[in-house]
């Protein structure tokens, strides 16, 4: 489970004092849920994407994930944590382009420590064939289209079996046909894992299809709890 207790997230402005980009009383995400981020841009998504995950810690408040409070662990053990519980599908895909499909995901299953090393080239593996690219594991991010570079980067999310799964935009660089093939394969894998999905998009289509939808542009407006929306699907 998910709990975030009086979130804010402020940063310096270029003109003095500061910018709050994320205000949020109070969350909480239960396992295996599929949640909606909504709003425009500048609502925050990013930013709450980011300070679940830990790469960046709040202003003030509290992150608790299965009672661990990521926010007040050293910065090593932040990062491990993240590792071995959340993988994280970035809308820019994020790969290390020197590295190969396979390359990339192996890095990321030898970072987390949670694999034994022999399984690991199994993992990789296995991995990569549910996102369909037995045949590209040796080729590099810029011999890879955009489908298949977000194909590698959620075969790369899911290499520690997180119980969280974040994706920023996941669809978003990508043309329809595809857009909906690494969404469709995005959910179907979480689902496979129980793992708790959280994605911010903009896709009107994607979020009516969600049970769940968080609208950040409310939370702006100042709402108490969290701007949930239960939809029909």
């Amino acid at each position: 489970m998910i709990k975030l207790r009086d979130i804010e997230k402020k940063y310096p402005s270029p003109e003095g004092g500061e910018i709050t980009a994320l205000s949020l009383s109070r969350l909480d995400i239960q396992a295996g849920e599929e949640i909606g981020l909504a709003g425009a841009s500048g609502t925050g998504k990013t930013t709450l994407l980011n300070i679940i995950s830990g790469i960046s810690l709040p202003s003030r408040g509290s992150v608790r994930i299965n009672e661990v409070e990521i926010n007040l662990l050293p910065e090593a053990q932040r990062d491990l944590f993240r590792a071995q519980t959340i993988g994280y599908v970035f809308q820019t895909f994020n790969l290390i382009p020197s590295l190969t499909a396979k390359e990339n995901v192996l890095a990321s299953i030898v970072f987390g420590k949670k694999i034994p090393a022999q399984a690991r080239e199994e993992r990789c593996l296995a991995l990569l064939k549910r996102v369909g690219l037995s045949h590209r594991i040796n080729h590099k991010p810029g011999q890879l289209s955009g489908g298949e570079q977000q194909r590698v980067s959620i075969a790369r999310a899911l290499a520690n079996r997180p119980a969280v799964v974040i994706a920023d935009e996941p669809t978003a660089n990508l043309d329809m046909k595809t857009r909906m093939m690494v969404l469709e394969l995005l959910r179907e894998v979480c689902r496979e894992n129980t793992a708790t999905l959280i994605m911010a998009t903009h896709d009107q289509e994607v979020l009516k299809s969600l049970k769940r939808v968080i609208d950040l542009e409310q939370t702006k407006e100042g709402a108490k709890e969290d701007a949930t929306q239960d939809s029909m699907a």
